[in-house]
């Protein structure tokens, strides 16, 4: 997916690049090691204000795939939207307008996320029912992280 024939000025994306997930992300992946339980961790950053109101919409990965499609779309189209000041949001819809005025095919869709929430918990439709629920979820979540570290994987977002 690269977008070096919009402008000229983009590498074309490849596997191995890290990208900063942002500050609830971060938080976890930082903090969940082996030596605390996934949702005592999560726990901790819905206390520290790291997440949102529910931390599943911090948890499934849909904004991470924004700000990374964001990224590439800025990438793209940098001549035009470096000297513009918008928020998070807009500049969002300006990079997927200017990507499909430009034929350039850049989907929500086509970043592929791996959501943080067990599948059981995503349709709870409240938050609390969530946090309550979650610990269940603990040792399932905690071989995750252990099969990822003894293949040398760690717990970072790469494109």
């Amino acid at each position: 997916m690269g977008c070096g024939a919009v402008d000229g000025a983009a590498p074309p994306l490849t596997r191995g690049r890290g990208f900063d997930p942002g500050g609830t992300l971060s938080y976890i992946f930082n903090n969940f090691t082996g030596t605390k339980a996934f949702s005592q961790v999560v726990k901790e950053a819905k206390e520290a204000g790291y997440t949102e109101p529910d931390p599943r919409d911090d948890l499934s990965g849909t904004d991470v795939a924004r700000k990374i499609l964001t990224d590439i779309g800025f990438k793209c189209f940098r001549s035009l939207l470096s000297s513009v000041n918008l928020t998070e949001d807009l500049l969002f819809l300006c990079v997927i307008i200017l990507a499909r005025e430009s034929s350039l095919d850049l989907e929500l869709s086509d970043i592929p996320v791996q959501s943080l929430v067990p599948e059981p918990l995503r349709a709870t439709v409240f938050a609390d029912d969530f946090l309550h629920d979650l610990p269940k979820f603990d040792e399932e979540l905690s071989k995750q992280r252990q099969v990822a570290e003894d293949e040398g994987e760690v717990s970072t977002l790469n494109l």
